[in-house]
């Protein structure tokens, strides 16, 4: 089983080798992984491939060495860019066991902690740095989910004062 990393550009070309793309790496595509992983299944299969198939865990490596392109590049804009907020939103670094707000922990996965370890050492990547950038990258999503979800209130709220003024509007011009 091959995993073929490369470009939406590149996609598309006829060339012999199959496995071989000139393009920049933007994508990786298997067993319905696009990213960024946008659903809480996707990281679980994408954890569960990554831990049975070392042919994907060097895949998912080199993918996301290839998605940082700077030593100084940060971490955490890496991260949302292989995974959205909703896909984290029940994530943290340790982990919640409490049943109202239960969430899993980070650090017990090879796809957040060991696979981006191994991508990013050439960039001085440290364990703790990584923790750090995790746990901010796992806020800045809370912080994202909570605040489209006060807009969305927000404009429901707009758009039923709205639909009643309308309501009363038409009701006075019948009167």
């Amino acid at each position: 089983m091959m995993i073929e990393i490369c470009s939406e550009a590149a996609s598309g070309s006829d060339s012999d080798d199959e496995n071989v793309c000139s393009v920049p790496v933007k994508s990786l595509r298997h067993a319905g992984f696009v990213f960024p992983l946008r659903h809480e299944d996707d990281v679980e299969r994408l954890e569960e491939m990554v831990k049975t198939n070392p042919v994907i865990r060097k895949e998912y490596i080199t993918f996301a060495r290839m998605s940082r392109t700077g030593i100084h590049q940060n971490i955490v804009s890496i991260v949302q860019r292989l995974f959205t907020d909703q896909s984290l939103a029940n994530y943290t670094y340790h982990g919640i066991k409490n049943s109202q707000y239960y969430r899993k922990a980070m650090k017990d996965y090879d796809i957040f902690t060991d696979c981006l370890l191994d991508a990013w050492e050439e960039h001085a990547t440290t364990a703790e740095r990584l923790r750090k950038a995790l746990i901010e990258a796992t806020q800045r999503a809370k912080q994202h989910l909570s605040s489209a979800r006060y807009y969305q209130r927000y404009r429901n709220r707009l758009l039923e004062k709205r639909k009643e003024s309308w309501k009363n509007k038409k009701t006075e011009d019948k009167k």
